[in-house]
């Protein structure tokens, strides 16, 4: 058996997929299962997938019907059989050494995860590094760190014992595919407390694109935000730390709602913007202060041009 499995959901990703497979080949590190699950791709995905296959033993290729992300690296995690599991996604590329340096950091430390920093690539632009150093490594930190801190909720940058999962009886939910990762995490890190160590040091690249820099939210987005708003609710509100995390929520699905018009009319936005305007005014800084306000008025463009995560 492998001793790392990296599982890589696939979704219409013909022009990208070939540079993350050929950025795993060539990781200095070679006892790794590469799990690639073509999520329904309409494209040559799934063709592009099984010719890595034919050529490369240590790629595994799943075929399915398109079911959304979740449900795609679910079926990654239950096929996995490596000791570790790292996820990826097609359009990213990973260094040479990120398999190599995190397994070492994991048995060097006894650890049940391992995170790690990552790059930011905005094409045409720069490249940045995204330091993911949490202010403590108690799982609970960690995770209050993600909700609350900036740190970063991803799958890819952080390396799994794969019993960790099991432990925690961890599964993603199918039809959630907004943070999906950050999810099945919040479960992991609370029911199994696991040890937690930290690499100062970036190899993951997370390619950021004109098309997802414009992607708008849509309405079944939008239901799959406040599902995950209320799974997550369901696990942390009653826990110390995370009294306010609601509060959070309600303000963040305003934000998406408004940012993505998702309201049929002003008169729509007025009456929702209404209903939370307390909490906005006590929560928010004068630049969304003064959003908010126009939002009243119906000065609706000058709003947009304020209110931003």
């Amino acid at each position: 058996m492998p001793v790392v499995s990296i599982i890589m959901p696939v979704y219409n990703a013909e022009r990208t997929v070939c540079r993350m497979i050929d950025s795993i080949i060539a990781q200095t590190y070679p006892d790794w299962e590469l799990i690639a699950v073509n999520d329904g791709s309409a494209d040559s995905s799934g063709i592009i997938l099984d010719l890595y296959a034919n050529k490369e033993p240590r790629i595994k290729v799943i075929h399915k019907r398109n079911g959304g992300v979740a449900a795609a690296r679910q079926d990654g995690i239950d096929m996995a059989t490596g000791t570790y599991t790292i996820h990826a996604d097609s359009d990213d590329w990973i260094e040479p050494g990120m398999i190599k340096d995190m397994l070492e950091v994991a048995k060097n430390e006894n650890s049940d995860v391992v995170i790690s920093d990552f790059y930011t690539d905005c094409i045409g632009e720069s490249v940045n590094k995204c330091v993911q150093a949490p202010l403590s490594l108690d799982a609970k930190d960690v995770l209050y760190g993600m909700y609350y801190h900036g740190l970063f909720g991803g799958l890819w940058h952080k390396m799994i014992k794969k019993v960790t999962y099991d432990k925690a009886f961890a599964e993603f939910y199918p039809g959630i595919n907004f943070c999906e990762d950050l999810l099945l995490l919040t479960r992991v890190l609370f029911r199994t407390n696991p040890q937690i160590a930290y690499l100062n040091n970036a190899y993951y690249h997370y390619v950021v694109n004109s098309d997802s820099l414009t992607q708008c939210v849509s309405q079944q987005g939008f239901a799959s935000i406040k599902y995950f708003h209320k799974v997550a609710l369901d696990m942390l509100s009653q826990n110390e730390g995370f009294a306010t995390l609601s509060d959070k929520f309600i303000i963040d699905e305003f934000v998406v709602y408004f940012m993505n018009y998702l309201y049929h009319d002003t008169n729509e936005l007025r009456a929702r913007y209404l209903k939370i305007k307390p909490l906005l005014i006590k929560k928010c800084g004068l630049r969304w202060k003064i959003g908010c306000f126009c939002i009243e008025i119906g000065a609706i463009v000058l709003a947009h041009k304020l209110i931003r995560f």
